[in-house]
């Protein structure tokens, strides 16, 4: 790859970003001084959301780099600037420098509630509850009487009230959940397809892992572990994506053999109500796609491997939940992709239940399905 390739990309994300950045100010005033001071801000949103799209794309290197030269020259906006090379420290896990750079700016700057804004985010990844809707409120106190102006500042604002109302519902705190949310609903050219991205990059590296395992490639591991560390984040708000990011990282702890994790990330920590995407894929045509169709298939996957390591009686109560959630997969959604090896799981549940002396009662059409199947296995053999 020619060593210019990655100055380019940085170069035509700079272009792109500068157009679209240039759709979202208004100059109202033709007053020269007002022309001087939007273009500034042009010029510090453009840097901003440059850095943000390179961390994306984990170039951190370039990110700190077009932050360091725009921080040599607008002083203005030194600190605002600051808090965003905090952000790229905390991606590339260089925690300490992160810490040092969010501690140096002064409660009298301008930007500091956008430092407490960022600590609080960081605060709440690390399950710190407390003392992220302590910072978060700070940053609220602020910004909630001045809202953002940029689309940077307004995407900041909603992310912020997503992170608190996880915070505090994770603290009991329900009567102050967060009323911020649906200041800025976005509008078609604001729509953020980051965390869409991200997801896919997620299931792909999900994907390649499984692969690998089949091949005995111990690479894999690595592989499962930075997805899930990736995922983190996606889930803490509570959308579409969130969800699915849920099942994704459920996935990868089953790889790993983390039954215990994998279970709670979909019980205990996935969207509060896994089915309420379903009508949504039932109108476009699709719900053997759908999100409850996914976590009803991982569940049965992640209690069956429960119970071929359990002791009795547990052994029994993990196949019979195993089946339970199978069985709405088979019943209802022959079209999903995974369709075959949920029947085979379903089947090998089955026969260890009626091993065990339990009577499994199917319908005619789960029955006859189970008979196909059986006999396409017979002939591969």
């Amino acid at each position: 790859m020619s060593i210019f390739k990655p100055y380019l990309i940085v170069f035509a994300l700079a272009l792109l970003l500068l157009a679209s950045c240039k759709s979202d100010i208004k100059i109202e005033n033709s007053n020269q001084h007002d022309e001087a001071t939007a273009t500034h801000d042009l010029n510090n949103e453009t840097v901003i959301r440059l850095s943000k799209e390179l961390n994306s794309l984990e170039m951190y290197d370039y990110s700190e780099f077009v932050l360091k030269q725009e921080m040599v020259r607008n002083n203005e906006y030194f600190d605002l600037l600051k808090v965003q090379l905090a952000a790229v420290k905390f991606n590339s896990s260089k925690k300490d420098e992160a810490d040092t750079l969010l501690s140096s700016i002064q409660p009298s700057s301008k930007y500091y509630p956008d430092a407490r804004r960022l600590i609080g985010i960081q605060a709440v990844k690390n399950s710190k509850f407390e003392i992220a809707a302590e910072a978060l409120e700070d940053y609220f106190k602020v910004y909630s009487v001045n809202l953002p102006k940029t689309q940077t500042g307004r995407r900041d604002y909603v992310e912020a009230a997503n992170y608190l109302t996880y915070a505090y519902k994770k603290l009991n705190r329900t009567k102050d959940y967060v009323t911020h949310i649906d200041c800025y609903p976005p509008t078609e050219s604001e729509k953020d397809r980051s965390r869409e991205i991200l997801l896919g990059k997620i299931k792909a590296d999900m994907d390649t892992a499984e692969r690998m395992i089949t091949t005995k490639d111990k690479e894999w591991e690595k592989i499962v572990e930075g997805a899930i560390k990736k995922s983190e984040n996606l889930i803490w708000v509570n959308d579409l994506e969130s969800g699915l990011a849920y099942i994704e990282r459920a996935r990868g702890y089953y790889y790993l053999g983390d039954y215990q994790e994998a279970e709670k990330s979909l019980v205990e920590r996935n969207i509060e109500k896994p089915t309420s995407y379903y009508e949504i894929y039932l109108k476009q045509g699709t719900p053997d796609l759908a999100p409850s169709v996914y976590r009803d298939f991982w569940l049965g996957k992640i209690y069956l491997a429960k119970a071929e390591k359990a002791q009795e009686p547990d052994k029994v109560t993990y196949y019979a939940e195993a089946i339970k959630y199978f069985y709405p997969v088979l019943s209802k959604h022959e079209k999903f992709p995974r369709y075959g090896e949920a029947l085979a799981d379903f089947i090998a549940c089955r026969n260890k239940l009626s091993a065990a002396g339990k009577k499994i009662v199917l319908p005619k059409s789960i029955n006859d399905k189970i008979e196909v199947f059986m006999l396409k296995t017979e002939n591969k053999d």
